[in-house]
């Protein structure tokens, strides 16, 4: 099973080897997004189904992070509610 930073590495190679040109500070989101829909010769319409599985991968990953930490989280308060009642 990867940890949380595996899924992140893995995400962001992905990223950096298939969206390059993405990674820049100075992209254009509406750009890439017009070049997208763009089924002409100088457009990326072809590689749109590639674009929304690392949309979704994206998610994926971001929705394990956060139902790990809150599965963590909620593992703590209810460590804490059995010690504080042990006191008791």
């Amino acid at each position: 099973m990867l940890t949380f930073s595996g899924l992140v590495a893995d995400v962001l190679r992905s990223i950096q080897r298939d969206w390059d040109f993405m990674v820049p500070d100075n992209c254009i989101p509406v750009q890439v997004a017009l070049q997208l829909m763009d089924s002409s010769t100088l457009g990326k319409a072809d590689r749109e189904p590639e674009f929304l599985n690392t949309y979704n991968q994206i998610q994926r990953t971001l929705k394990s992070i956060v139902n790990g930490g809150l599965r963590s989280f909620l593992f703590l308060l209810l460590w804490k509610g059995m010690c504080a009642k042990s006191l008791l």
